[in-house]
C-alpha cells in the first residue's frame, strides 16, 4: 500500500470514529427523551397590578391570537390580561403562551440580536435571563408584521421536556418607559419553570453543527473513492512496476517534487 492510501485509510478511520460517535449519541439522546416523562409544565402567572383578567372574554380573542402570532405559531393561550376595559388593539397587554415544545434558546436570542430571516421583530435589546431559576430570554423590541407603534418586552422561558412559556407584554411605544419595571415584576414572579435535562440540552448545542457532520460524510465518500481508485491503480502493476513507482516517489520526495516541477514548467 503508498503512504497516499495508507494517509487515506488513516483519515477514513477518523471520519468514520467521528460519525459513528455522533450517531451513537444522537440514538442516546433519543432513547432518554422517550423514557422521560414530559407531562404539560404547569405554569402560573402574576397578572399586572391594577390588570383585568380578560381570558374567557371572546370579545379580547381575536385581538390575543393576532399579536401572539408573530412570536408563537401554534401555541396555547393561558393568560391574557388588559389595563383597559373596553377592547382595544393599542390598550396595553399581557399574554402568556404555551408552546409544546422545548425552545432552543441559543437560536431564539441569536435571532433576536442578528435580525435574522424569520425573526418577529426588530429587537433593541436581547439577553440570557433567569425566570424561577429557569433559563429564559428577554427581548425588548418592536414586532414587524403588526403595523401600530407598539413596543414589546417577551420573555422565552423554557419549561423542561413538556414545552415552553412565552410571556408578551406590549404598549405604546410613548407609553412602554412607564409601564416596563411593571412587566418585568409581573415576568419575574412567574413560577413552574424548568430547565431542559442535561442531554436535551447537549442534543441542542451539538445540532448547531450538523452542517459540519454533512460536510464530513461528504469528505468520507470522496476519501472512500479516492482509496478505490488508488488501490484499482495498485492492482494494474505488477510487483517489479510497483517497487520501481515506489522507489520513483521516494526518489522524488527527496528532490522536494521535482519531477512535477519539471512537468509543469513555469512560463517567463
Amino acid at each position: 500500500m503508498t503512504a497516499k492510501a495508507r494517509r487515506l485509510t488513516a483519515t477514513i478511520a477518523v471520519l468514520t470514529l467521528i460519525v459513528c460517535g455522533w450517531s451513537g449519541f444522537v440514538a442516546y439522546v433519543d432513547q432518554l427523551s422517550r423514557s422521560a416523562q414530559a407531562a404539560p409544565p404547569q405554569f402560573q402567572f402574576q397578572i399586572p397590578a391594577g390588570w383585568t383578567d380578560v381570558t374567557h372574554d371572546a370579545s379580547w380573542r381575536d385581538i390575543a391570537s393576532a399579536l401572539s402570532k408573530p412570536f408563537a405559531k401554534d401555541a396555547e393561550l393561558l393568560v391574557l390580561a388588559s389595563e383597559a376595559k373596553d377592547v382595544s388593539s393599542s390598550a396595553p397587554l399581557f399574554l402568556a403562551v404555551r408552546v409544546k415544545q422545548p425552545l432552543d434558546l441559543e437560536e431564539t436570542l441569536s435571532r433576536a440580536k442578528t435580525g435574522a430571516a424569520g425573526a418577529a421583530f426588530s429587537s433593541s435589546s436581547a439577553e440570557r435571563v433567569q425566570i424561577d431559576g429557569a433559563p429564559a430570554v428577554r427581548v425588548i423590541g418592536t414586532p414587524l408584521s403588526i403595523g401600530a407603534p407598539l413596543t414589546f418586552l417577551v420573555y422565552y422561558v423554557q419549561g423542561g421536556l413538556g414545552g415552553a412559556a412565552i410571556l408578551i407584554y406590549m404598549a405604546g411605544s410613548e407609553e412602554f418607559p412607564r409601564y416596563q419595571s411593571l412587566f418585568e415584576a409581573s415576568a419575574q414572579a412567574m413560577e413552574g419553570a424548568a430547565a431542559l435535562p442535561w442531554y436535551v440540552q447537549a442534543k441542542l448545542e451539538v445540532s448547531r453543527y450538523e452542517g459540519l457532520i454533512v460536510l464530513i460524510l461528504c469528505l468520507l465518500g470522496l476519501a472512500l473513492q479516492m482509496l478505490k481508485q488508488d488501490r484499482d491503480l495498485e492492482g494494474m502493476l505488477t510487483p517489479e512496476q510497483q517497487a520501481e513507482l515506489d522507489a520513483f516517489q521516494k526518489q522524488d520526495a527527496g528532490l522536494g517534487g521535482l519531477s512535477q516541477s519539471i512537468r509543469s514548467p513555469r512560463r517567463p
